[in-house]
């Protein structure tokens, strides 16, 4: 489930700021965050598969590529910022595509 995979991946990270980027398509946001913030780890989240397997993925190299600092997750922003809550994490920023 999304949230395992996000726990696992923060729990592999460290103490690190967390940016949020909520309804975050294609990933690209994400990835233009990750590489401006490299010592934050930057979430990107979206309801639509769809839109983010189009442009970025762990498998993808090059500017595809999604840096070791980023997540891209499918999933209801809803329910897992409320799961972050209630599991005490933080996020430290959040960007929303508009």
């Amino acid at each position: 489930d999304a949230f395992g995979e996000l726990t696992a991946w923060l729990d592999a990270a460290g103490e690190r700021p967390l940016i949020l980027d909520s309804g975050c398509g294609t990933g690209l946001s994400t990835r233009a965050l990750a590489l401006a913030h490299p010592q934050s780890l930057v979430l990107g989240v979206d309801r639509s598969g769809d839109r983010l397997g189009r442009r970025l993925g762990p498998h993808k190299t090059g500017k595809d590529a999604v840096p070791p600092n980023a997540l891209l997750l499918r999933a209801e922003l809803a329910t897992l910022w409320r799961m972050l809550q209630m599991s005490g994490r933080r996020v430290g920023s959040r960007f929303q595509q508009l």
